[in-house]
């Protein structure tokens, strides 16, 4: 829910799960020009961020139909490659969010850009392989 926040002063998102009790006042707020596409400009979700990163993905050939069919709030920059992938370019500006959407492609998504977060991957990967790299969770001996 988009909404005033007193103790910020400002507009914000709220989660509705997480009120723990409503109640209807006399008064209303009306912000008769508020711009809600300039608000979540470079926002992939509900969440927004401060900070502005512009990602660079290769999608595989066989994703490539799948991620343009997509509906995303933010309209990326797509180039569709010789060999058939697809080149997908973005700024949000909150990485975890778009992370997250990312990952669900696993490794039909490569990040070119910025090298940073390939790196982060690379690291998060090995840390994962080194988890998994044993038998032990077969054993049900914890």
């Amino acid at each position: 829910m988009l909404g005033y926040c007193h103790s910020q002063s400002k507009v914000r998102t709220f989660r509705i799960s997480r009120f723990r009790s409503v109640r209807i006042l006399s008064r209303t707020f009306r912000k008769e020009s508020y711009d809600v596409e300039h608000f979540f400009r470079h926002t992939w979700s509900v969440c927004k961020g401060q900070d502005h990163t512009r990602f660079i993905i290769k999608f595989a050939r066989e994703l490539a139909q799948t991620i343009k069919a997509e509906e995303l709030y933010i309209k990326p920059i797509l180039k569709d490659l010789p060999d058939g992938s697809l080149l997908f370019e973005v700024t949000v500006n909150r990485d975890s969010d778009f992370l997250q959407w990312l990952y669900k492609f696993g490794p039909g998504a490569e990040i070119l850009e910025p090298i940073h977060y390939r790196q982060q991957l690379r690291e998060m990967l090995n840390m994962w392989g080194t988890i998994y790299a044993d038998q032990k969770a077969e054993g049900t001996d914890y």
